[in-house]
């Protein structure tokens, strides 16, 4: 139904549903360039329409919106081997208050936090005893457990409301709530035929920072944000916080992207001392006072070039970043090309303000030529369409203002500040110095011989100059390319993933292999371990996987910032002995620029016949694995899913008075148990109570598990219905409301 009501929409590039035990992922992308606050009331309100079709014991719908600026920007782990439960929790909840207040948050949020629950542990044996079913228990503890208004009462000149208040605020009400009237007199009370306690939830997603139990508390800030700022004040939260903390608690630092932030802007520094100390080198031939009028012009036109980004609508990320890095190589030539000219009148006996104008005039039209050709080489990047385009636009940006900038600062400051720094020459120094003369001789005077020559033979020049960009093009294929490389974080994901229908106890054992061999590498300095859900959003074109019992990912971050292939070399020793791991698929992700992929390579297979698309899909997967360069060649379609199948025989469910609609909800009872509210106690609190029969291990459950028929007898599950192994596909996926089945695979190294 939702797919149904959401294809209807305007602009949609793609549906893709993802449908799991008890949980339905819904990804919905529209076209490039569409309003996406305006789309996400459209899907909010189709959502909300369809709301009253869908089962009224949906535990929950949310609508929410992927966004770039909801990556993680820090990751505070409470790590602990021996606080209870509770105590973690209370202390993440008391730091995330503290951290909502920082100016600049966008949200603070829990992950992998414990979840205890009132487990109410109904004894099957009782309730036969006593005649009683297990919607009779549920009844009594749902209407046993609300809020009612009493309404108004007017006393004299004052009116006063009155409440009624019968919800249960702690273990022994739950004890004591009457469930029936005893057979021998009195009542019978849930104490009597069930144990209720306090329990965690096993199947709880769980975390673990460097080995030790964690509770994330993760936070993003608001787009636009002074990152760098911001994670000021949060250290400050941080360090106030962390005085607090119980000796047996420890607060830990487990992700920081402002430090990628700050050496990114370090690096940028650096490379600004980079280009002033080659300025200097340069311009020796010319003086001191010609290496300070260029070395003014430089922060100059990085200067401007940032106030036009800004007023223009760019921030300065990543990418704006690499822009301004870029430029800082061209930014130099105009000034030079301006003042060495200017020097060059000088010499010749102008003076200054004469040799500054004539110099201008006479070089302008060259430098405006040269660096229109600068920016028409940046324009097809900056008019880039789609998603790409505008993902890339403010590197190429960045290079245009800031090179038309020094342009503009060359033909007007220049000029202007050698008319006031240089030196008039006067009688024999027009020789120039002697770096000038050691560089008149060795490089010009040789360099104008050869310009001489080629000028005399214009087609031999051509020829030669052809020959030697066609030699270049051989390098291509052993340098590279790549439109969305890899990142140069020096952090990289690893998935664990178990067969299918595997446990999270028997899920979080492997992780727990892969763990120790982790964090034994002399590389490695951190790792965050996730088991059941996905890492927290730490990098801007990941999204957190969603829970799935087989699934672990760690997050693992490295003691030093290497070169590209130092991390490519680190990440494929360790895929390559992490391949070796039993019983499981062991995955090493590097993180990758660009839009969002499931993998370099994906092919999807849609049809309705269930056999078909598994048998094409295990064909295309044999040829992918086959094809050499791939490897974590991944089929969604072959490893079928083990199920117990409860059927039901409905002749017998009649001949007994059973409603078949009455078994699904008994049997899940019996599995897992049913919710029936919640216990809020004076603490504020707030405890799920659920109803079942506790952690079943063996099928002579279905032997327990009783359905009242319509005479209110029960009547075992095991009577009406056989139950036998069956198999059924690990998900089920749609494509724009059609079935489908996908076989993805990685590139190795090199290829």
């Amino acid at each position: 139904p939702l797919e149904d009501e959401l294809y209807g929409l305007d602009d949609i590039n793609f549906i893709r549903t993802t449908v799991d035990d008890g949980v339905m992922v819904m990804r919905v992308e529209f076209e490039f360039g569409v309003d996406a606050d305006k789309k996400e009331t459209d899907v909010t309100r189709e959502v909300n329409a369809v709301r009253p079709d869908l089962p009224a014991d949906l535990l929950r719908l949310d609508v929410e919106r992927a966004a770039s600026d909801d990556v993680v920007v820090l990751l505070a782990g409470l790590v602990s081997d021996v606080a209870s439960d509770r105590e973690l929790l209370d202390l993440a909840e008391a730091l995330e208050r503290r951290l909502e207040l920082v100016p600049g948050t966008k949200w603070v949020r829990l992950d992998a936090e414990p979840i205890e629950e009132v487990e109410v542990s109904l004894d099957p044996e009782r309730l036969r005893q006593y005649g009683l079913t297990t919607q009779r228990v549920l009844q009594a503890v749902g209407a046993s457990n609300v809020n009612v208004p009493g309404g108004a009462i007017d006393l004299g000149a004052r009116r006063f409301s009155v409440t009624t208040n019968s919800a249960l605020d702690g273990l022994d009400d739950i004890r004591a709530v009457v469930v029936a009237a005893s057979p021998t007199g009195g009542v019978l009370t849930l104490d009597d035929l069930a144990t209720v306690r306090l329990r965690s939830r096993e199947d709880a997603p769980r975390a673990r920072y460097n080995g030790r139990r964690a509770v994330w508390v993760k936070q993003a800030v608001v787009n636009e944000a002074n990152l760098v700022a911001v994670r000021a004040d949060i250290e400050e939260q941080l360090t106030g916080f962390g005085e607090s903390l119980p000796d047996d608690v420890e607060l830990a630092v487990a992700f920081d992207n402002e430090a990628s932030v700050s050496y990114r802007l370090g690096s940028l520094g650096r490379d600004f001392l980079i280009a002033i100390g080659l300025v200097l080198l340069t311009l020796l031939p010319l003086g001191p006072r010609a290496s300070v009028v260029v070395m003014i012009t430089i922060p100059l036109s990085l200067g401007i070039g940032l106030g036009v980004l800004y007023y223009t609508g760019y921030t300065l990320n990543q990418l704006s970043i690499v822009g301004l890095v870029v430029a800082l190589g061209l930014v130099v030539d105009d000034s030079i090309i301006v003042v060495e000219n200017v020097e060059r009148h000088l010499r010749e006996g102008m003076g200054r303000i004469e040799a500054a104008i004539a110099a201008t005039r006479e070089i302008g039209v060259p430098v405006i030529g040269c660096t229109v050709v600068l920016l028409l080489a940046f324009l097809p990047l900056a008019n880039l369409p789609g998603g790409a385009g505008e993902f890339t636009r403010s590197l190429p940006m960045a290079v245009l203002v800031t090179v038309g900038a020094s342009l503009l600062v060359a033909l007007t400051l220049a000029p202007w500040l050698a008319s006031r720094i240089l030196r008039a020459h006067t009688g024999e120094v027009g020789e120039g110095n002697l770096f000038f003369r050691a560089f008149r001789r060795y490089v010009n005077d040789p360099y104008q011989r050869v310009l001489e020559a080629a000028l005399r033979r214009p087609a031999v020049a051509l020829a030669g100059a052809g020959l030697v960009f066609g030699a270049s093009l051989l390098l291509v294929p052993l340098i590279g390319s790549s439109l969305f490389p890899d990142s140069e974080r020096p952090m990289f994901l690893v998935d664990v993933e178990a067969t299918p229908g595997s446990t999270l106890d028997d899920t979080d054992r492997l992780a727990r292999g892969v763990e120790r061999y982790l964090l034994a590498q002399p590389e490695v300095a951190s790792v965050n371990l996730n088991v059941g859900n996905g890492h927290p959003r730490v990098f801007y074109n990941t999204i957190q996987a969603a829970f799935q019992p087989n699934h672990a990912q760690a997050l693992v971050q490295l003691r030093e910032r290497g070169t590209l292939d130092e991390l490519q070399a680190v990440t494929d020793r360790m895929a390559a002995e992490l391949a070796r791991v039993p019983d499981a698929r062991v995955r090493v992700r590097r993180f990758a620029q660009g839009p969002p992929v499931e993998a370099p390579l994906d092919y999807r297979i849609v049809g309705s016949d269930l056999d078909t698309l598994e048998r094409i899909a295990n064909d295309l997967e044999a040829l992918v694995a086959a094809t050499p360069g791939t490897e974590y060649v991944t089929n969604d379609a072959r490893v079928p899913r083990t199920e117990l199948a409860v059927e039901l025989d409905w002749a017998e469910a009649g001949r007994y008075g059973l409603p078949p609609a009455e078994v699904a909800p008994q049997v899940r009872l019996g599995m897992v148990g049913l919710p029936v509210g919640e216990l809020r106690t004076d603490d504020g609190d707030e405890y799920p109570i659920v109803v079942g029969m506790g952690r079943p291990d063996d099928v002579a459950v279905f032997d327990r598990i009783a359905v009242p028929n319509v005479a209110g007898t029960p009547v075992l599950v095991s009577q009406v219905a056989e139950v036998g192994l069956a198999e059924g596909p690990p998900q089920i996926r749609h494509y724009n409301k059609q079935r489908f089945a996908s076989v993805s695979a990685f590139a190795k190294t090199g290829t």
